[in-house]
């Protein structure tokens, strides 16, 4: 998986709160929404009960920063979890899955309790969802 990841700096923090306070939530957009991931990999997703390792998916640390192994969280996601979107950016660096579709648009995503982190970041060609999000300050 090539992805693309950044940092919260500017962006708010773990409250979910901008760094100016505000939640960034406009009137016209759900302030949170259910995400479900995909993989494009049809054999991991024939075998998405089983959840392997191999077709485990790393959720960014930061949109903005490489994807590397410093900017992954330790959680990993699967075929078919879903996830709670709380807000996007459509300026994260660029992700490419593995059939060649693109994207810079990632959303903010809670993790599961006892994760250790709270957020994270899914690039937008993990899901084919395309929920009405505010965008993360």
């Amino acid at each position: 998986m090539t992805a693309a990841v950044w940092s919260y700096a500017g962006l708010g923090d773990d409250t979910g709160k901008g760094t100016d306070g505000t939640t960034g939530h406009a009137k016209d957009v759900a302030a949170t929404a259910s995400v479900t991931v995909f993989n494009v990999e049809p054999t991991c997703r024939a075998r998405a009960a089983e959840r392997p390792q191999q077709c485990s998916l790393g959720l960014a640390v930061n949109p903005l920063a490489p994807y590397t192994i410093d900017n992954v969280v330790p959680t990993r996601v699967w075929h078919g979890d879903v996830l709670t979107a709380e807000c996007r950016t459509l300026q994260g660096l660029p992700v490419t899955d593995e059939e060649g579709a693109r994207t810079t648009e990632w959303y903010r995503v809670r993790l599961p309790e006892g994760a250790g982190q709270t957020r994270a970041w899914l690039p937008a060609v993990r899901t084919k969802d395309r929920p009405a999000l505010s965008e993360c300050r």
